[in-house]
């Protein structure tokens, strides 16, 4: 299957993506993270017990039921958005 040659990247789109990049390049600078002592042994324990705190899970009724109530919020905002953005694009 022969495809047609890609044209290249427009000018504007290169500009756009090197300040993308630019950008996130200065927001880990400015936050000034230490990646040494992300990767230490005290970070990699706490991280592992954090992960160790989902197993078992909790399925008590009352949890469930946040959860459920959660999800059911998300739900109705995302279905607000949907139809807030249906009328106005229906405007």
């Amino acid at each position: 299957m022969n495809l047609p040659p890609r044209p290249p990247p427009c000018l504007r789109c290169r500009i756009a993506l090197l300040l993308i990049a630019a950008a996130v390049v200065a927001s880990f600078v400015y936050l000034g993270i230490d990646y040494r002592a992300l990767g230490s042994a005290e970070s990699l324990a706490l991280m592992g017990k954090f992960i160790a705190e989902f197993f078992p899970p909790d399925l008590s009724g009352g949890f469930l039921a946040k959860v459920g109530h959660g999800a059911l919020q998300t739900l109705a905002v995302s279905a607000l958005g949907t139809v807030l953005a249906a009328l106005r694009l229906s405007a």
